[in-house]
């Protein structure tokens, strides 16, 4: 049995939740942020008319991730890191799914093709949790004088794509 399961609907909301980000995290974040959900669109564009065999491994994965996305968009009270943790789960989720239909395809193309998305997942969720963790950080009480001065220079160098 297949189903159409609409994996641009995740990879939509995932770039929905990028964009509702932006205003709510610091200048340095926002780059980021924005090629992410850039990413999330064209990955739709891509997976728009995918069909997906109702039998496979990591859709209700997928779907809990669905429904953690919406809830952090619309719940008044969430916070940064509600958003960031959502979004690394809803990542992992797809990045976990798309090698799944990797080994799957019939295709040396469409196997490619879900290996690339499967990669690109992996390293949302590494910027992510750099994200996430220098939020974190900078959300702490800490004296000026306690901070290393390179720093945040370092940590910027690190996540650069």
């Amino acid at each position: 049995m297949v189903i159409n399961m609409d994996l641009a609907r995740i990879e939509m909301k995932k770039a929905e939740l990028y964009r509702a980000l932006i205003p709510l995290v610091p200048r340095d974040f926002r780059d980021d942020l924005k090629l992410l959900a850039s990413h999330a669109e064209r990955n739709a564009k891509l997976l728009e008319k995918v069909r997906v065999p109702a039998n496979t491994r990591g859709l209700s994965e997928i779907e809990v991730a669905m429904g953690f996305l919406e809830r952090v968009l619309t719940e008044p009270d969430s916070r940064v890191e509600d958003y960031y943790r959502y979004a690394i789960d809803a990542e992992e989720a797809t990045a976990r799914l798309y090698s799944e239909l990797s080994m799957r395809a019939k295709s040396e193309r469409t196997r490619r093709l879900f290996r690339w998305l499967a990669e690109i997942s992996r390293e949302h969720v590494e910027i992510l949790k750099r994200h996430l963790e220098m939020w974190e950080f900078v959300q702490e009480e800490v004296e000026e004088e306690d901070i290393p001065e390179d720093l945040l220079e370092q940590w910027f160098e690190d996540i650069d794509l």
